[in-house]
């Protein structure tokens, strides 16, 4: 029997985050999902409101498909942040958003 897949989803405000949610909720993996956000070193109280406000959204959304859908708000440079968090859980997948960007026009 194959183990449900676990999939980290790390959110922020950007339309490519939101598709990245909503790809997972079509996703038909029989497994759970955790949502993460990242929040930068220096936190300020109306940020991690946003950010936990930003994570349950996203985790109510999911938890239809998943009901075992889990939330973090972690502090610290996002990249590492999420590796991070994706071992310590841990996940088979991440999901992250993209801003259309490829290619070349990333370094720029």
């Amino acid at each position: 029997m194959i183990s449900p897949v676990r999939i980290l989803v790390a959110v922020d405000r950007s339309t490519g985050s939101q598709r990245a949610v909503e790809y997972v909720r079509a996703l038909d993996l029989g497994g759970r999902s955790r949502i993460s956000k990242e929040a930068p070193e220096v936190v300020i109280d109306a940020f991690w409101r946003d950010a936990v406000r930003m994570v349950d959204q996203a985790g109510s959304y999911l938890h239809a498909r998943f009901p075992d859908v889990s939330t973090d708000v972690s502090v610290g440079a996002p990249a590492r942040e999420i590796v991070d968090s994706a071992r310590a859980w841990p996940a088979d997948v991440i999901a992250v958003g993209s801003r259309n960007r490829h290619g070349s026009s990333r370094s720029r």
